[in-house]
């Protein structure tokens, strides 16, 4: 149990957490590991920020930073839920409370005035193939949007005007991360890429949305240089099995820039020798899709 009996520091709430981990998951498994990675940046930024804040907005602010919502909303994406379910129990150790095996975050509900039109987004989406995680997370940032509007009292696409388009965006800044700022923006620029919607308004929204800018310092570079590869790629040990296994997967996704799970999912029959074509079905899209096999595929063999 959790002692409560004194005012605990964050750096307290954060080791404690840290033993618990430790003790419910084993020091040398992956998700221990992963929580403990969390706590000690956590720890870091706090060590950064001003000593007047209070440990409890400190991990709030951290929250927002790296899962890209305001605390505690839902997260964004199935690969940010370990980040702020960590935060989050943290938090429970730092009030004196036990950290549980599950938190329930606010999923915020589109208003009941724009189900039609955000039913009729999905629909152009899945028109254009988009895949159904694609379609939710698109959705879940629209509605953002939509609850904004129905704040301002703003019940239809008609009743836009630029200022209260540009009140929504410059709103943005002080709720959500420049990350997740920049991730509502695209969808909404993609949302009124569609005439149905874009047709409904008396401006065009598009000058708002454009030079969208996420800080670089809050999440990991997008890309990499052709020598950041060769230097990534070259550290790999191929001189054991398991090594060429590791090269080979590697090289699949910087040659061809397949997604981990398409990667994950490859079997032989995915390999045309006689053709030297690779040929798979997308997870995240379900498109079919032919590429040529290059001589450094070809002869890696694991």
């Amino acid at each position: 149990m959790i002692d409560s009996s004194y005012s605990m520091t964050l750096y307290d709430a954060i080791q404690l957490f840290q033993r618990h981990i430790i003790q419910n998951c084993g020091s040398e498994s992956k998700t221990a590991q992963a929580y403990i990675r969390i706590s000690n940046d956590l720890q870091r930024y706090a060590k950064e920020t001003d000593l007047e804040v209070s440990p409890e907005d400190v991990i709030q602010e951290y929250y927002r930073i790296i899962v890209g919502v305001p605390a505690f909303e839902a997260v964004p994406s199935k690969s940010k839920e370990r980040r702020g379910r960590a935060v989050q129990m943290i938090l429970d150790i730092l009030n004196g409370k036990e950290p549980k095996r599950k938190y329930t975050t606010h999923k915020r509900d589109c208003p009941i005035t724009y189900l039609n039109v955000i039913r009729k987004y999905e629909t152009f989406m899945r028109n254009d193939q988009k895949s159904d995680g694609t379609v939710r997370t698109r959705s879940g940032r629209i509605t953002v949007f939509f609850a904004f509007l129905e704040e301002c009292k703003c019940t239809s696409l008609e009743g836009i005007t630029p200022e209260l388009f540009a009140r929504f965006v410059s709103s943005l800044n002080d709720r959500y991360s420049s990350q997740g700022k920049a991730s509502i923006l695209y969808t909404l620029r993609n949302f009124f890429s569609y005439d149905e919607f874009s047709g409904a308004l008396s401006f065009d929204p598009i000058p708002f949305l454009t030079g969208i800018h996420s800080g670089k310092h809050e999440r990991l570079p997008s890309f990499y240089t052709a020598e950041e590869v060769r230097r990534i790629l070259n550290a790999v040990d191929r001189n054991t099995p398991w090594g060429k296994t590791v090269y080979l997967m590697m090289l699949l996704a910087s040659v061809y820039g397949f997604r981990s799970s398409d990667i994950k999912a490859m079997v032989l029959d995915n390999i045309n020798w006689k053709n030297r074509t690779i040929n798979i079905t997308q997870y995240k899209t379900h498109k079919e899709i032919s590429l040529p096999m290059t001589d450094e595929i070809l002869f890696c063999t694991p």
